[in-house]
């Protein structure tokens, strides 16, 4: 029986949390099986032109938007906000000791 349905009969029951815990597992196990998939036949795939100029165009295409997302004022305050937690996290456990 698909792992979904076994998780929409368990919502159905009553138990919401299991069911949703069924579905983020199975969407975990997923993602795992075809990255390590795409791990075994990389090699292979990579003897395709066209496989290595859609690769090629991904990657380039990531890495522009990330420089664009780290250039964001966003990004720039959350890691702002992050320095500023972590230094006082940090100061509470030294006072801690």
């Amino acid at each position: 029986m698909p792992v979904k349905l076994v998780a929409l009969w368990l919502i159905q029951d009553g138990r919401t949390t299991l069911g949703i815990c069924v579905i983020v597992a199975a969407k975990v196990v997923g993602t795992a099986f075809v990255g390590w998939l795409f791990v075994l036949v990389e090699t292979q795939l990579m003897t395709f032109p066209g496989f290595v100029r859609c690769r090629a165009l991904w990657h380039s295409t990531r890495d522009r938007v990330l420089a664009a997302w780290r250039q964001s004022a966003l990004w720039r305050s959350a890691r702002a906000i992050r320095r500023v937690a972590r230094r006082g996290l940090n100061r509470l456990l030294a006072f801690k000791d």
